[in-house]
């Protein structure tokens, strides 16, 4: 079991359980929770880094977690499949 989680600036960890100062966003098997967060969240500079979209431009809290909130939805939203390919 590994759980997706993230801090007020948005960056995203794995882990066994979520710091008390950090908000859960996926919960799975490894494969799952990892291939999902990694394709989906948006990839910082240094090309390790991992971020919810939205979260570090957001101008306060409330927009910090609507960004948070939106990404959950997105993570567990099926992918849908491309015509042709």
């Amino acid at each position: 079991m590994m759980i997706a989680y993230c801090y007020r600036g948005g960056d995203i960890h794995f882990g066994d359980f979520v710091p008390t100062d950090a908000i859960e966003l996926l919960r799975g098997s490894d494969n799952i929770v990892k291939g999902r967060v990694e394709v989906r969240a948006r990839h910082a500079y240094d090309g390790k880094t991992l971020l919810v979209p939205g979260v570090p431009e957001a101008e306060d809290e409330f927009g910090a977690l609507q960004a948070v909130e939106q990404f959950k939805r997105f993570l567990t939203t099926p992918r849908r499949k491309v015509r042709g390919a």
